[in-house]
């Protein structure tokens, strides 16, 4: 009605800004062609009258819509042409409103020295000019550059700027966003606490704005799920994946609704929730079809197949790896199609069928190794070398596992370097050859102590009190055996995963008893072996009592003090029974 009354008055710059509205309008509901088409008439109009603020504002909406339509090519022309005008009418807060743009479009593109330099180039006009507001958007830029180059602590210390410049201003939204940018960064940094109170604090600030951010809000929740599910909080983690996926259901946004809905699977999944987690995927397909984002799609299938073989779906599982393997090789998306081979070749291990598997493996190390993704070496190594054990080729699974240790090595890192002398402290034990299992498994005893990786620690410590026994140093295995049985208890009764996982942690515990017993009879300390086996006894009681008081932090003291932690305490309980008790235990077999 604007643009029709306009053109009957012949009033150019009324009709400019009909078109511009009109555009934005368009814009807003996803026509992007005609939203384009709109600005460039605006942009036309202005070019008429020669009203430099108004082509200026066209150039910036059509850059817009063109980003939206994800040609940053032909954005960055116009943003060019933004800067130009903006150097000849002499007008700086346009200068570095350009110069911002123009580094959001090559960040996007992945040219992240070009942007680096345009977003400098911002942040310099805007500080010289005094203008808070804009520097704190050009610092928040700026951090967004330094994030996607990895260099978190500069683009910590840059969302921190942002984060005063907004509470400067008392902006609640620009503070909102600083946090949320700080806390993704400390995610990246695996500061996961810290991150937590970033997310929180955004939260209240968001609550503190005018005009209710429910999209961030979501966001907010969504990140907060991803922190607690790698603190291991599974239950708290699936919790907030919930509110993430309430409200993307809400603003019915595809985007916000893949990711929670991954989320929430990968957190079910983790909770031995393998039906919920299936729902989440199966979603997940769909709106991935919806997005057509061909590589999210490939993704989903490979979550999905693993779910399948999780469950036992052997055929839903191969047919799932091979729809991510065919989608990854029409993209010509050679890490996808690295994946998708590892993905299929752990289907074929988890059904015995162990020749095919090597065959996937081996495709996914040739992908790895020509790509030079070490990453993906140490996985495709880590695997091949599981394989072969399974098969009793204990030869080549040490060369496997040794690449995998000098991958690791390479590119330091140490979790991985953790499992690859676990892995050859294993196997040269089942050689028999105890001393050189010994020395692999204290190397990576020592990096899993250093990394407070306190289930490692307990798995490995196991092992190496098995190898000690073997090797005749039978204080060294009574040491070992203790101190894990110990790390098993307490990450029972901390750990928030799956029944499945705490059982295998329970049997895991129980095997260090019963060795433990074995190794103290040996030493004369048959009394100190009584002791063990009533530690193990109880176990499933304390259990109780611990469910049973979840609300709090511990159990009772009263409850702990029941378990007999000495023989004195054995023999009091006895003499309090006034009558004979024959007690004994039964050991791994003995």
């Amino acid at each position: 009605q604007d643009l029709a009354l306009a053109r009957d008055l012949q009033d150019r710059m009324s009709m400019g800004r009909a078109y511009c509205n009109l555009g934005l309008a368009h814009s807003a509901i996803g026509n992007f062609e005609n939203a384009l088409e709109c600005q460039k008439y605006f942009l036309a109009i202005a070019q008429v009258v020669k009203h430099n603020q108004a082509k200026f504002r066209a150039l910036a909406n059509m850059g817009d819509v063109l980003i939206k339509m994800n040609n940053l090519e032909e954005a960055i022309k116009v943003y060019q042409k933004q800067l130009t005008l903006s150097k000849q009418i002499q007008d700086k807060a346009f200068e570095a409103s350009s110069y911002g743009s123009l580094g959001v479009c090559h960040r996007l593109l992945k040219r992240f020295d070009k942007s680096l330099g345009f977003h400098t180039q911002e942040l310099s006009i805007l500080q010289d000019m005094g203008d808070t507001s804009g520097e704190c958007r050009a610092h928040g830029n700026l951090g967004a550059v330094h994030m996607s180059l990895g260099n978190n602590t500069l683009a910590l210390r840059c969302f921190q700027e942002q984060l005063d410049r907004a509470q400067e201003l008392k902006d609640s939204s620009g503070e909102a966003q600083a946090l949320g940018n700080m806390g993704i960064t400390r995610m990246n940094l695996s500061h996961f606490e810290e991150a937590i109170q970033n997310f929180e604090q955004q939260l209240g600030c968001l609550e503190n704005t005018p005009k209710a951010q429910i999209r961030e809000t979501a966001r907010a929740y969504g990140n907060l799920g991803d922190c607690y599910d790698a603190l291991g909080d599974l239950n708290e983690s699936v919790k907030f994946h919930e509110q993430f996926l309430s409200l993307s259901l809400k603003l019915k946004g595809l985007r916000d609704q893949d990711r929670a809905y991954r989320g929430l699977g990968l957190t079910n999944k983790n909770l031995g929730n393998l039906q919920e987690a299936l729902v989440c995927f199966e979603k997940r397909l769909v709106i991935t079809h919806d997005l057509a984002e061909p590589q999210a799609t490939a993704s989903a299938y490979g979550e999905l197949g693993d779910i399948h073989k999780l469950l036992g779906n052997y055929e839903q599982a191969i047919n799932c790896m091979e729809h991510r393997l065919a989608m990854a090789r029409e993209a010509d998306d050679e890490l996808g199609e690295g994946s998708a081979a590892c993905g299929l070749g752990e289907v074929f291990q988890a059904m015995e069928q162990s020749s095919t598997a090597l065959q996937y493996h081996q495709m996914d190390l040739n992908i790895a190794q020509k790509l030079g993704d070490k990453s993906a070496q140490i996985r495709a190594c880590g695997n091949i070398g599981a394989t072969f054990e399974s098969l009793k080729e204990y030869d080549k699974a040490k060369s496997y596992h040794e690449q995998l240790l000098n991958i690791a090595t390479l590119v330091n890192d140490r979790v991985s370097k953790i499992k690859a002398f676990s892995n050859l402290g294993r196997i040269e034990y089942l050689h028999g050859n105890i001393v050189q299992a010994v020395n692999y498994l204290r190397e990576g005893l020592h990096i899993a102590e250093q990394m407070s990786r306190s289930e490692d620690e307990a798995r490995i410590r196991h092992r190496l009190g098995l190898a000690l026994w073997q090797n005749k140093d039978l204080e060294g295995a009574r040491e070992q055996l203790d101190t894990a049985a110990g790390l098993f208890e307490t990450i029972r009764r901390e750990v928030k995963g799956s029944a499945e996982f705490k059982l295998s942690l329970y049997d895991l515990q129980t095997a260090c008893y019963h060795s433990l017993q074995r190794v103290l009879v040996m030493l004369n300390m048959e009394n100190e072996a009584l002791v063990v086996a009533e530690r193990s006894r109880t176990r499933a009681f304390i259990d109780l009592l611990h469910e049973r008081q979840s609300n709090k932090s511990r159990v009772p003291p009263k409850f702990e003090d029941s378990t007999p932690k000495t023989v004195q305490e054995i023999e009091k309980l006895v003499n309090r029974q006034k009558a004979s008790v024959l007690y004994y235990s039964l050991a791994a077999g003995f």
